[in-house]
């Protein structure tokens, strides 16, 4: 099985605006994401991560080029794999792991942040379309300036 993805699978990937609800459960996703079914652990990781919860420590981490593991869905940039990882490929270890409880893959640290920014955007501007309460929350402003930062900093590096 390829460990690597590259571009033009990432491109396939999707987040979509979710209808909204009057629930008021803090899982409740602002997006969701579709893709090829063979780069799950991505798909996976972006589900678990779009809980409203999740977001602030998303994008910071995505912002420090760091890493984050929540109940085992997350990423790690390179230098920054934790001991005991389960990144079996050493020569790819140049690139961000992201993983799921089921296995994961690498993707290049440039391709991984066009991809978060895309989706980043999404929930912010889905958000913001259905006036969803998230965006009233004390972080949701340091959060959406840090996507904006993640954004200007991908876009120079391209």
């Amino acid at each position: 099985m390829d460990k690597f993805i590259n571009d033009a699978k990432l491109e396939a990937i999707k987040a979509i605006e979710v209808k909204p609800t009057t629930s008021q459960d803090p899982r409740d996703r602002l997006v969701e994401v579709v893709g090829p079914p063979d780069i799950g652990p991505v798909i996976n990781m972006l589900l678990f991560l779009s809980q409203p919860s999740a977001l602030p420590s998303l994008a910071e981490s995505v912002w420090d080029r760091s890493g984050i593991d929540r109940d085992d869905h997350g990423y790690y940039y390179p230098n920054h794999y934790p001991d005991g990882t389960k990144e079996p490929v050493s020569e790819l270890r140049s690139n961000v792991w992201v993983f799921d409880p089921f296995g994961g893959k690498y993707v290049s640290p440039a391709d991984f942040e066009k991809l978060l920014t895309m989706y980043l955007n999404a929930v912010i501007s889905g958000a913001e379309r259905r006036h969803d309460s998230v965006s009233e929350k004390p972080w949701w402003s340091k959060f959406v300036s840090t996507v904006r930062k993640i954004e200007n900093r991908t876009d120079a590096e391209a």
